[in-house]
């Protein structure tokens, strides 16, 4: 029976080293990925959010100009002065 042939070791432990770096670079990637998802998950929840928001603010606001007229409101202390004009 002939005697099998064999790579080198150094010439082994090189495809070994690759592959072992090839596979950290993978569980790498893959924890990468899910963070990702994971933050684009929270973006997408906080447009949402931002949204309903800015929809109640404006909700907010028509409800004020109907009670109010076209007034200027301090937000700190709620009081209200009328809107100048502007000079054309």
């Amino acid at each position: 029976m002939a005697k099998a042939k064999k790579i080198t070791t150094d010439e082994l432990e090189g495809i070994n080293g690759i592959i072992s770096k090839m596979r950290d670079k993978q569980m790498r990637y893959g924890a990468l990925s899910l963070q990702i998802a994971s933050i684009n998950d929270t973006l997408s929840g906080l447009r949402t959010e931002l949204a309903t928001l800015e929809s109640s603010m404006n909700e907010q606001r028509t409800g004020l100009q109907e009670k109010y007229g076209d007034v200027n409101i301090d937000l700190q202390t709620g009081v209200i002065s009328e809107q100048e004009v502007a000079a054309e």
